[in-house]
């Protein structure tokens, strides 16, 4: 059976993580497996009214997308992961996970400017496509605390990090790494 190749994509919200899988998933055909579309069919589902139902949906999302990723990785599929990684038992189930499956893992972490983050976050907070599920207007101070500071390190997994700023989406040299993933994927 082969190995997985697994792009993993990291970093806190507003870095530009969504927006970069679905991009390297267009130009890789590869699945993008991030917890976001779960929650939402889970709030969509049941609702979501206060911070006790928000925390049971993230929890439940993870676990879910946690058995995606293994039926995935059994099969020896490359795919990317999409994934915020906020607490040190989510970040300890991808490095099991990697022991389990052995998957090679080009990791991209996106940071940018505590300041920037926010600024972005708020914009998305407004956004009439932001799903109502998310209780930004209960969560905001913690979310405010978090995004300022840059939330949580990466996973500590075996492979290659690319620690990508993107302060300034213009910075960034995409071809390069375009490159760098089409290179990965054909080891």
């Amino acid at each position: 059976m082969s190995v997985s190749k697994v792009i993993l994509i990291s970093g806190p919200p507003c870095t530009g993580k969504t927006t970069l899988a679905r991009t390297l998933a267009k130009n890789f055909q590869l699945p993008v497996i991030n917890c976001d579309p779960i929650r939402e069919i889970l709030y969509d589902a049941f609702g979501c009214f206060d911070l006790e139902t928000f925390n049971k949906n993230r929890k439940v999302s993870f676990f879910l997308m946690f058995k995606v990723l293994k039926l995935f990785l059994g099969c020896g599929q490359n795919l990317i992961i999409d994934s915020t990684f906020w607490s040190k038992g989510i970040r300890l189930r991808i490095q099991k996970l990697q022991k389990q499956h052995k998957f090679k893992c080009l990791q991209i972490n996106l940071k940018a400017s505590g300041q920037t983050l926010w600024e972005r976050y708020r914009k998305k907070m407004s956004s009439k496509r932001r799903h109502p599920g998310y209780l930004d207007h209960l969560r905001e101070k913690e979310l405010k605390r978090k995004i300022i500071r840059g939330f949580s390190p990466p996973p500590k997994i075996r492979g290659r990090t690319l620690a990508i700023d993107t302060t300034d989406f213009k910075e960034v040299d995409y071809g390069e790494l375009l490159k760098t993933i089409k290179k990965f994927l054909k080891e």
